[in-house]
């Protein structure tokens, strides 16, 4: 997001990443509970809808404005994203293996956060804004295995 706002010589990409933040927390405190409430396929699929269109709108954001925008939804989209899948993995397993199902989710978690560094490194070798049309795909391939696994519910 800096560099993106770098790029661009846009000013406010602290403002960008107060606003990711805000956005994240206050998703957490206030829908927090949906995954528990209606299982972790529905609010996995609507912040997934949410995450790739801010993507992609940080992808084409002609200014400023639109940037800032679409590190809200950023945050707002991304909050809800692992404790929906969370609940998908712990209530497909028996109680008896809910901590080692949820730990190995966890690491894959982790792997893939570790692989998004070198993969937007090469997706940024034409301009910081291709990484988050990258993101918009990844986004969208999260949202078919939330959608197989709503099926499956």
């Amino acid at each position: 997001m800096s560099l993106l706002f770098a790029e661009k010589r846009w000013a406010h990409p602290a403002l960008a990443l107060t606003l990711f933040g805000a956005a994240y927390i206050g998703v957490r405190l206030v829908l927090g509970g949906m995954p528990d409430r209606f299982g972790g396929a529905r609010p996995a699929m609507i912040s997934l809808v949410v995450e790739a269109i801010e993507q992609l709108l940080l992808w084409q954001a002609p200014h400023e404005s639109w940037a800032l925008i679409g590190a809200t939804l950023t945050g707002a989209g991304f909050s809800l994203i692992v404790p929906s899948f969370g609940v998908e993995v712990v209530r497909r397993v028996p109680s008896s293996s809910r901590g080692s199902a949820f730990g190995a989710f966890i690491a894959f978690w982790d792997l893939t956060m570790g692989l998004a560094a070198p993969l937007a490194a090469i997706a940024v070798s034409t301009t910081y804004s291709t990484v988050f049309l990258v993101g918009a795909g990844g986004a969208a391939a999260g949202l078919l295995i939330a959608a197989l696994l709503a099926r499956r519910a």
